[in-house]
């Protein structure tokens, strides 16, 4: 016998001193309160025991995990049911979303996003780090000059690029 398992005669108290019911006593009040609610809090506490204690036996038991999804679905059924029901005679936003999830390859927004470099052409990446840049503006000339001072990593000098010239330093 284990020792977190009781002997004949000896009751399991939680932390308040109350009797704990066994397995065979809480595991079908839990999962037909799960099954008509959706709610594994209201489900625990009619059952009469902690949320703990039912994650730890939905853990070790792959029976009880599949009861447990098993509800969980039917508590859904019946709210798409209803969500139906309330579609059909009052509510386009609902029907909306019902349609949405049961067609999504119909219903669904999508939206794509594409990035691309000049005209449409793949993006070209380099590994050089940005030093810093400066830009001139010349008040009695038409042009503005622009300087930029980056390295790069593969060479280790820098480049100064003047209005779009480059030269190694």
């Amino acid at each position: 016998m284990r020792k977190d398992t009781p002997k004949k005669g000896i009751v399991a108290v939680n932390k308040r001193g109350r009797s704990l019911p066994s397995a065979m006593e809480w595991r079908p009040i839990f999962l037909a309160t799960l099954r008509a609610t959706g709610n594994i809090r209201l489900s625990c506490h009619q059952a009469g025991i902690g949320r703990k204690t039912a994650y730890i036996a939905k853990e070790k038991s792959a029976e009880f995990q599949s009861q447990w999804e098993e509800a969980l679905n039917d508590a859904v059924d019946v709210l798409e049911g209803e969500a139906r029901k309330r579609a059909l005679e009052t509510s386009d936003t609902l029907l909306i979303f019902l349609l949405k999830a049961h067609r999504p390859e119909l219903y669904r927004e999508t939206h794509h996003l594409r990035h691309s470099g000049p005209d449409g052409g793949p993006i070209q990446l380099t590994k050089e780090k940005i030093i810093f840049t400066l830009k001139f503006d010349n008040p009695n000339d038409d042009e503005n000059a622009d300087l930029a001072v980056y390295e790069t990593p593969s060479n280790g000098y820098q480049h100064i690029a003047l209005n779009g010239s480059e030269e190694g330093t």
